[in-house]
């Protein structure tokens, strides 16, 4: 994954609204990017959930 830019972050902040300062992005942007960090590594855990491209995957058979 690559790592959040400060610029993005506020891409993101605007598209919700958010009235966010540089002060507050870049006191923000570690702990963001430490969310995103583990939202992938839960997902490459999860069983039939998400891949890195969006789509579901298929649930592995545990009957066999």
């Amino acid at each position: 994954m690559n790592r959040l830019s400060a610029a993005r972050l506020g891409e993101m902040a605007s598209g919700l609204q958010l009235e966010l300062g540089d002060d507050e992005l870049t006191r923000l942007l570690p702990m963001v990017q430490d969310l995103l960090d583990v939202a992938q590594i839960l997902r490459q855990k999860q069983p039939g959930g998400i891949d890195h491209m969006g789509q579901r995957e298929r649930p592995t058979d545990k009957s066999r």
